[in-house]
């Protein structure tokens, strides 16, 4: 991996090339251009009006006071790629070069505008894999090729159709549409001024809002309305919440950072589609730079509004996690979302049938498991509703200078449209219809409870006889 910047890696280098760590990394680069960089990657054919509309477009992100640059696939096969031709193989080595141009003026800061035929989805894909998610908009310049044939401004379609060029993309060499593009041009009726205002409207409202660039780690702390976190116990609906929240657009919640990498790759989670291996290294970047990690991941907005993560407190109040513990409760402009429980029989159950399962959660089109009565081991049973008391009880303590919102389950599944308002209005957001395809693993808890009288006796003794004990 290259150090501190895995997702800069594509391929992997020989055993003895090292990535050589800078004093001056991208957040400090894209602050002193106050901007936050990205790749603008024009796809389409030959004709399209890629090169056009990619030079109109630098021309007002410029205007702007933006720092641009453009890179036009006819132009570096004067230079770069030269010693490419058309082939499949050269192609994809064209791509794979512009790519990591891109990405290297990405880190250096630049808003980089990309113009090329690309046409291969696998490689869209992979130059997008090489950015954070948020940093990567693949624009669909959309001319049907009976259009671009007839507008042919250097005669390429006539030469193809002659014969005199091999492998001509949309003549004898495949273009692949992209299947989901974050925007679609459609050249063959707008004109330029059209099509540029169209992708700049939408950038505008899709990309990473210029006046916050990424911050440098000395300016991690400062103020932030932005940031949340989910602070829960197992089974109290911490994955329903999240899910909800995500289908916000301008909503990233991470799963839980400390149970796994993967749970809180967020800017990196492209690099995981794409099968690279960077579990590894998060884990150790968590181990040994927990501020950095904290900042630069978990709360790195990647083009959103608001980002934030579930945190159980399982793990969070363990010793181990005490950095990050100690992070958290110093930075009071995090909001935290106390999510509870109220009927601590039912999660109680809840969390004994995921042992007996292996099941955590549903789809509403999965099949649910089948499971067995038990009967509640009363001592153990007990000494959970103490010990998750005693959880929450440290938790509200821990973050008492924190702006807090209290949510149950119960909220969540009876009075969903209130809970979210209340929820969105917490952080600030504007409201929106939020969705999932989660559903109740247990349609009722208790039928499962064999000595559901003697578990009523001990709650009660516990001072839990209406089972909630908040």
């Amino acid at each position: 991996m290259r150090g501190d910047n895995p997702e800069n890696q594509s391929g992997r280098p020989g055993a003895n090339v090292t990535w050589q760590k800078t004093r001056v990394g991208k957040a400090e680069r894209s602050r002193s251009l106050a901007q936050w960089p990205m790749i603008i990657w024009l796809t389409g054919l030959s004709g399209a009006g890629k090169s056009t509309i990619a030079s109109r477009l630098e021309q007002e992100i410029q205007a702007a006071g933006k720092h641009t640059y453009l890179l036009d696939g006819d132009n570096l096969r004067h230079g770069l790629n030269r010693d490419l031709g058309f082939t499949l193989e050269d192609r994809v080595e064209n791509i794979r070069r512009v790519a990591e141009v891109a990405q290297v003026m990405v880190d250096a800061g630049l808003i980089v505008i990309a113009a090329l035929i690309s046409p291969l989805r696998s490689q869209r894909e992979m130059a997008r894999s090489l950015v954070p998610e948020g940093e990567f908009f693949e624009i669909f310049i959309d001319a049907p090729l009976k259009v671009c044939e007839s507008r042919d401004p250097k005669g390429l379609y006539a030469r193809a159709r002659k014969g005199e060029l091999p492998d001509f993309t949309g003549i004898d060499s495949p273009y692949e549409e992209p299947l989901k593009p974050d925007l679609r041009v459609d050249t063959e009726h707008l004109s330029v001024d059209k099509a540029v205002k169209e992708i700049l409207d939408f950038l505008r409202r899709n990309a990473p809002r210029q006046d916050h660039p990424p911050q440098p780690a000395g300016e991690r702390k400062q103020k932030r309305n932005d940031k949340f976190m989910i602070s829960c116990t197992a089974r109290s609906g911490s994955s329903m919440l999240s899910t909800l929240l995500n289908s916000h657009p301008r909503v990233l919640c991470h799963g839980e950072i400390l149970a796994a990498p993967h749970e809180s790759a967020g800017p990196y989670h492209e690099l995981r589609r794409q099968g690279t291996d960077i579990d590894e290294w998060l884990r150790g970047y968590r181990q040994e730079h927990p501020e950095a990690y904290l900042y630069d991941v978990c709360f790195n907005l990647a083009g959103h509004q608001s980002v934030g993560f579930k945190l159980k407190l399982e793990e969070s109040l363990a010793e181990a996690y005490k950095p990050f513990r100690e992070l958290l409760a110093a930075d009071t402009d995090i909001k935290i979302i106390h999510l509870q429980r109220r009927n601590i029989l039912d999660k109680y159950v809840s969390l004994q049938m995921t042992k007996q399962s292996g099941v955590f959660s549903i789809r509403s089109s999965s099949q649910r498991p089948k499971l067995s009565p038990f009967a509640i081991d009363i001592p153990d049973f007990i000494a959970y509703v103490r010990e998750d008391r005693q959880r929450y009880e440290t938790a509200f303590e821990l973050f008492k200078d924190h702006p807090c919102l209290h949510v149950t389950y119960e909220e969540l599944c009876e009075s969903r449209s209130a809970a979210l308002e209340k929820v969105l209005d917490f952080l600030e957001l504007p409201q929106a219809d939020l969705a999932t395809m989660m559903v109740k693993v247990i349609r009722k808890n208790t039928d499962l409870v064999l000595n559901l009288d003697e578990v009523h006796e001990a709650l009660a003794a516990e001072g839990n006889g209406g089972y909630g004990w908040i």
